[in-house]
């Protein structure tokens, strides 16, 4: 069942989001705070009636238009053909980046940050596994927030797995911030169970410090590029082909510098990515920008290696969605 409705919070006001239909609208402070505690009562249902939108207690009905595939193979390939999943294992962080969307929930004193149980995994993990009969190959993700703020429960689904697929162990992966990289007991556990990582490094200590920060505010490339030098050298073989780099550029960030930075990390991989601002993150590039800190690219940018790379790979996703047969 997918519940495709979702509550937003902002400093202006309180909105439902349609993921289907694409709509937001505003609700009224009484109405969220009924939504918020799962209070559906009359005035809840009268306000949906009235607004034409999605009703959170019911999961969403919606057709597939333009589907290369017919119903029954969509719901063969369902049953049979699942290859992996994702698993948001927390909402906790150790970082307070400023365009993180998790900012508004860091920020509110009265939300609880959510952490997944043993038992959702475990199920997620029988529910693929029983769904992929026909995938010579499955894999599991561990995201969050920092997902190794939860390599408790990491240990216990990669444990999980070896006791009961032994025929079908699955592959893994994570995307961290780097900052717990200094405990060998995690360290080690990655590289003997070959997890593949992604880690996000924004380039050189300017650009990645920009937005980057502790929770206690102060600066993380410091302890981010001492941790990754350190993992390094405990196994280079892995570092150099399990351990890729997400980085992502903002208004601010932006220079000749990390572009540099990065280039010289093409021999793992790089993933660029471009920020959706939020709210939060608006105010943020609006102050940074009227105090002329933005930095600017002097060179062309496909004279470097990754992101030229990145800009041949996303070609190659479009060509091939365009080739599917």
């Amino acid at each position: 069942m997918l519940f495709l409705s979702k509550l937003i919070e902002t400093e202006n006001g309180n909105y439902i989001y349609d993921a289907v239909s694409s709509e937001i609208i505003p609700v009224p402070e009484k109405i969220a705070e009924k939504i918020k505690e799962e209070n559906f009562s009359e005035d809840y249902f009268e306000f949906i009636k009235q607004n034409n939108c999605r009703d959170f207690t019911k999961p969403a009905s919606f057709n597939l238009k333009n589907s290369f595939y017919s119903d029954e193979t969509l719901k063969w390939l369902a049953e049979n053909k699942l290859n992996s999943i994702t698993l948001c294992v927390t909402e906790n962080c150790n970082l307070r980046c400023e365009y993180c969307i998790y900012m508004d929930k860091y920020k509110d004193s009265t939300y609880e940050l959510k952490n997944m149980s043993q038992e959702v995994a475990f199920k997620a993990i029988d529910m693929m596994m029983k769904n992929s009969k026909s995938s010579d190959n499955v894999n599991i993700g561990f995201y969050g927030g920092e997902p190794l703020l939860r390599f408790d429960l990491i240990k216990k689904c990669v444990d999980y797995c070896k006791k009961n697929y032994p025929f079908k162990i699955p592959t893994f992966n994570t995307t961290t911030n780097g900052l717990l990289l200094n405990n060998d007991e995690i360290t080690d556990f990655l590289i003997e169970n070959n997890f593949s990582m992604l880690v996000s490094l924004d380039g050189p200590k300017d650009s990645h410090n920009e937005h980057r920060l502790c929770v206690s505010g102060e600066a993380s490339f410091d302890k981010v590029f001492k941790n990754l030098n350190k993992f390094y050298m405990k196994n280079p073989k892995f570092f150099k082909n399990n351990v890729g780099f997400s980085s992502v550029r903002t208004p601010i960030n932006r220079s000749d510098d990390q572009y540099s930075f990065l280039d010289n990390l093409c021999k793992t991989s790089v993933f660029l990515a471009e920020v959706d601002a939020t709210e939060h993150f608006e105010k943020i590039l609006k102050d940074k920008i009227e105090k002329s800190k933005v930095k600017k690219v002097q060179s062309d940018a496909l004279n470097y290696d990754f992101i030229r790379e990145n800009f041949l790979m996303n070609m190659k996703k479009y060509h091939d969605k365009l080739n599917i047969h």
